[in-house]
């Protein structure tokens, strides 16, 4: 029988054609879709690091926020406190989460227990065992097939409560998973939470964490949910413990699984927007890697990933293929700042963001000094260069008036807050020739 959290049928006509309108089903009525968790969401996961359990979580300085993070190196989950994401020097992208739809493991799971079964037995010379296990490979090929097509398809869903889903760590592409056998390191009596390839240990139940709300609820941001193992079940939900650091002598925060758990908060970052209804391109979005490609020079701007060396450069690309590319090339759009804004689309002309160099972490700014030198860019109190050679005796004033100009993107991201200078003349727009450099942000 269906579900009652499943989607609607595609041959359902939609009410309207915004591909990312809020469903016309019970439950779903006057809630704005931005507020609602779906999957392919890439999303922050806070938790309250207070000891009572209900308690709410404080971003304030000196608060009780903790933010959940995967380290690709011991490929395990923790909870970090943080204050300020770019005060607190803190790479970002370690704390971003994509929540994934249910993902199916059946095959892969049959094909590795028939394959262990015959390396004990030795029974895998017949024609029959040769062609079980080609049958077996052939579900495995569709299997993964599906798969992808779930984690790069279109078709984005809203959750409710209820509802399997999967947390992939953005950075290291690897999963939540609870390890059924195994104890927590700092908490016996609880089961160990790692960062693993996809299998059915990372599924996870999407449960209210107050009474208040029910099965079959929609999912909203900001509200504390559980995340309970699948294969556990009976609340065995995800938790954290903190203890002594026994290299720094700081408190950590461990995550694992245990009995009644602990409460986490799904935070928006970005979602992917399709361009229309039946299309299959995506606007520009948050934190999605992307080159800076020049057609006429035919090559992609790039930079060193020392800190040290802070002039970027134009790389040609081999045999006019714009396919091969290297880590020097790619870039990553962030927000200005860092409070998570409701809507994630950037509009033309209207969003300033920050392009951030993913091998050396830091920005694409343009020199101040170079702007001041052009009369393009003035202190505040100060009369632009450009006003001072048009009202200077040598000069004579030219006749067109000028007018203040918006606010440069060199302004927007570098966030001084300085007046709009004069519109310089045509002369002097050819003559404007900013330096572009990396600094951190």
């Amino acid at each position: 029988g269906k579900r009652p959290d499943d989607p609607a049928p595609a041959a359902a006509p939609a009410k309207n054609d915004k591909a990312d309108a809020a469903p016309e089903e019970p439950g779903f009525e006057n809630i704005d879709p931005m507020n609602i968790l779906h999957t392919g969401d890439i999303v922050l996961i806070k938790t309250s690091l207070q000891e009572d359990a209900f308690a709410e979580a404080s971003d304030v300085t000196g608060g009780t926020a903790g933010y959940l993070t995967g380290d690709g190196v011991l490929s395990e989950p923790k909870v970090v406190v943080v204050n300020n994401f770019a005060d607190d020097l803190l790479d970002f992208r370690d704390f971003l989460f994509v929540v994934v739809d249910q993902l199916s493991y059946r095959a892969s799971k049959d094909l590795k227990k028939r394959k262990k079964h015959l390396a004990q037995t030795g029974e895998g010379n017949s024609s029959i065992v040769q062609a079980e296990l080609h049958n077996l490979e052939e579900r495995v090929r569709q299997e993964e097939k599906h798969n992808f097509e779930v984690l790069t398809g279109m078709k984005k869903r809203p959750l409710r409560y209820g509802d399997v889903v999967q947390l992939q760590h953005l950075r290291t592409q690897q999963y939540i998973g609870v390890k059924p056998k195994f104890s927590a390191q700092q908490q016996p009596t609880s089961r160990r939470v790692e960062l693993q390839d996809g299998t059915i240990s990372s599924w996870l139940h999407v449960n209210p964490f107050f009474s208040h709300r029910t099965q079959g609820e929609p999912v909203i941001f900001h509200e504390q949910v559980s995340l309970e193992s699948v294969k556990l079940a009976d609340r065995w939900n995800l938790n954290w413990v903190s203890n002594l650091s026994t290299i720094t002598g700081k408190e950590e925060y461990e995550v694992n699984c245990a009995k009644g758990g602990r409460g986490f908060y799904f935070m928006l970052y970005s979602r992917a927007i399709p361009m229309d209804v039946k299309g299959d391109t995506f606007a520009l979005s948050y934190a999605l890697p992307l080159r800076l490609y020049n057609p006429h020079q035919k090559g992609c701007v790039a930079a060193s990933c020392r800190t040290e060396k802070q002039s970027p450069y134009m790389r040609k690309c081999e045999a006019d293929d714009i396919n091969v590319f290297g880590g020097k090339d790619v870039w990553m759009v962030e927000p200005v700042n860092f409070s998570l804004m409701k809507d994630t689309a950037i509009e033309y002309s209207k969003t300033p963001v920050l392009l951030k160099h993913c091998g050396s972490g830091q920005y694409l700014a343009i020199s101040e000094d170079d702007l001041q030198d052009q009369g393009v860019l003035y202190d505040k109190g100060e009369e632009p260069a450009a006003m001072k050679r048009q009202n200077s005796p040598q000069s004579p004033k030219s006749p067109t008036p000028s007018t203040p100009a918006s606010p440069s993107v060199a302004q927007k991201l570098m966030g001084k807050g300085l007046p709009a200078p004069v519109s310089p003349t045509a002369a002097q727009q050819e003559s404007v020739a900013a330096k572009l450099m990396l600094r951190p942000n």
